[in-house]
């Protein structure tokens, strides 16, 4: 979350519900597209851990 804040993409909503009396933030942001690894490529590289 540092990082949304310190690019200020960060989106505070704030709301009451009067039956509970109570308040309620939400926060959201979006992150950066980040690049797929198709499958063939993660079979060429070692195994973590296998099924069996």
């Amino acid at each position: 979350m540092v990082a949304q804040a310190i690019s200020g993409a960060i989106r505070y909503d704030i709301h009451l519900d009067p039956d509970k009396d109570r308040w309620r933030s939400d926060a959201s942001w979006k992150t950066n597209a980040v690049a797929l690894i198709i499958l063939a490529q993660l079979r060429r590289g070692p195994v973590v851990a296998r099924s069996t």
